[in-house]
């Protein structure tokens, strides 16, 4: 019997191929990365609407105090007085800054002024200043309808004139024109026949009396020469 053929068994065995590990993508990571940008985004975006925001509120309050300037500039005398008496001196301060540019212009708004407090509706003119009549002004206005605003009014009246002879002490206090006026106004309307004429006409030339006392101390304390040690 022949025998068998023998198959030849390989050498060696071929070693397995070692599998290179497969790297999955972190979604994760990304996904955080992303999210982080889109927190920046948002942040961005808020700060940008917040600048507007500031931006536009800005506008208007400069708007707001542009309107309240433009207003206060064009409040009478009267108006000012009958207010709450804060832009009293700022008033006065302007006013006088008027009369050392144009005397008669601002003349006529104080002196209609001195007209209204006493209660006439009336307007004077500054081509009239030397002419007026205090018998011929006109309508009264009845300030008294309430105890608190009528006391209000007379704080107020005598704050104004009080600061308009401070403001003017350097200077239209002396000229013998501006004060000199005002108290010839002052006292025709005090003989008047109105009652509130004579209240508020001698309310303020005693306020008057009372200012020039005080400037007149001061002044003369800035005078004084120093005493000898």
């Amino acid at each position: 019997m022949e025998d068998e053929p023998v198959v030849p068994e390989p050498a060696a065995r071929r070693s397995k191929r070692a599998r290179a590990p497969v790297r999955t993508a972190d979604f994760t990571r990304t996904d955080k990365i992303e999210d982080e940008l889109e927190e920046e985004r948002e942040e961005s975006s808020d700060e940008f609407q917040e600048s507007r925001r500031k931006i536009k509120r800005n506008k208007a309050t400069e708007g707001a105090s542009t309107s309240a300037a433009a207003r206060k500039a064009n409040l009478s005398f009267i108006e000012v007085i009958k207010g709450d008496g804060k832009d009293i001196p700022d008033v006065v301060k302007r006013w006088v800054e008027q009369y050392e540019r144009n005397q008669k212009s601002a003349m006529s708004g104080l002196l209609s002024m001195l007209f209204e407090a006493c209660g006439a509706k009336y307007r004077l003119h500054e081509e009239d200043i030397d002419e007026t009549d205090v018998d011929d002004v006109g309508e009264v206005e009845d300030y008294q309808s309430s105890k608190r605003d009528f006391k209000n009014f007379k704080d107020n009246l005598v704050y104004f004139w009080d600061n308009l002879v401070s403001e003017c002490q350097n200077g239209p206090l002396f000229d013998q024109s501006l004060f000199d006026k005002c108290l010839d106004y002052i006292i025709a309307l005090s003989c008047t026949p109105p009652r509130s004429y004579r209240q508020i006409a001698s309310l303020m030339g005693l306020q008057l009396v009372t200012s020039f006392i005080n400037v007149a101390k001061l002044l003369g304390l800035r005078e004084r020469p120093p005493r000898d040690s």
